[in-house]
């Protein structure tokens, strides 16, 4: 089980009361859930990055990509990519020279071409 930041937060919260914790601590942001079941329903956010159900993803701020866990294909060895530059954007907001390198750095592919800033 993952345990977040979020999760241990709430947790304090609800032993020890909001008074004792930072303000920012139990103050999320509009639209994202205040406190998250434990149950165990896995989904896969964009960052490539399996949640332990929808409602932590969703607490990440973090977009859905598809229900289940991550899945991940092997990759290339880093040594083994081409010098060759036709950027592609990662999910992680990164340009990559190549997709072979994205795909060996184990990257989500969010698109052909630079990201944008």
């Amino acid at each position: 089980m993952i345990i977040t930041k979020h999760f241990i937060a709430c947790a304090l919260s609800a032993v020890l009361g909001a008074s004792a914790l930072p303000a920012r601590a139990h103050s999320p942001a509009p639209g994202r859930p205040v406190a998250c079941t434990m149950i165990y329903l896995p989904v896969c956010g964009v960052d490539g990055r399996t949640y332990p159900n929808d409602c932590v993803r969703r607490a990440h701020g973090v977009a859905l990509r598809h229900n289940g866990a991550c899945r991940t294909a092997p990759g290339p060895r880093p040594g083994a990519c081409p010098r060759i530059y036709m950027p592609v954007c990662g999910v992680d907001g990164r340009t990559y020279p190549n997709d072979c390198v994205r795909r060996a750095r184990g990257v989500g592919l969010w698109g052909q071409g630079a990201c944008r800033r």
